[in-house]
């Protein structure tokens, strides 16, 4: 068993990414991810804020152009299209591939 496998399953909260296209959101095919998983939910908001803004800035001093569109999501811009990775902290229990993540502190609309 992986040690991320071993983290999620002692955990409390586990951020999830979900990742893809326009088309890709817009079909519900996105692709989810594991991060990492945390003891409690400030420390995975906290953990999840500075994720977003160092993939930015990154991403940024590449050249791409990258927008918030929402609260924990970025939209990458690139030729040919754009890509969105959403960030999500949920409780260990909450699996997003089968059940839909309690939105009140999560994205809502797929990328424009």
């Amino acid at each position: 068993m992986t040690r991320q496998l071993v983290n999620v399953f002692f955990a409390g909260w586990v951020m999830w990414v979900e990742s893809g296209s326009f088309l890709d959101f817009r079909d519900k095919q996105t692709r989810w991810s594991i991060y990492d998983a945390y003891e409690g939910r400030d420390e995975c908001r906290a953990e999840m804020r500075e994720l977003i803004d160092s993939i930015k800035e990154a991403a940024i001093k590449r050249g791409e152009k990258v927008s918030n569109s929402e609260r924990y999501a970025l939209v990458f811009e690139k030729t040919g299209g754009s890509q969105t990775a959403r960030y999500y902290c949920l409780p260990s229990d909450t699996d997003p591939r089968i059940q839909t993540p309690a939105m009140q502190d999560n994205p809502r609309s797929a990328s424009r």
